[in-house]
């Protein structure tokens, strides 16, 4: 997944990202190990992969740009 989010942001150079979590029929385990996976893996890689290219996010940019 990671690999995939990667190309998208070099190519695409979005300037917001929403990730949508924990649709479809799943029990609360299931549910609550997706939330702990994006918050400890998945969005500090976006995190990191950001910085990389220079990607600033959307608080880090001044209203006059």
């Amino acid at each position: 997944m990671i690999p995939k989010i990667r190309h998208f942001l070099q190519y695409i150079r979005p300037g917001s990202v929403f990730f949508w979590d924990g649709d479809g029929a799943m029990d609360h385990d299931d549910a609550m190990r997706r939330f702990r996976l994006m918050g400890k893996e998945v969005i500090p890689a976006v995190h990191e992969i950001a910085k990389e290219l220079e990607l600033p996010g959307s608080f880090e940019v001044g209203t006059a740009t």
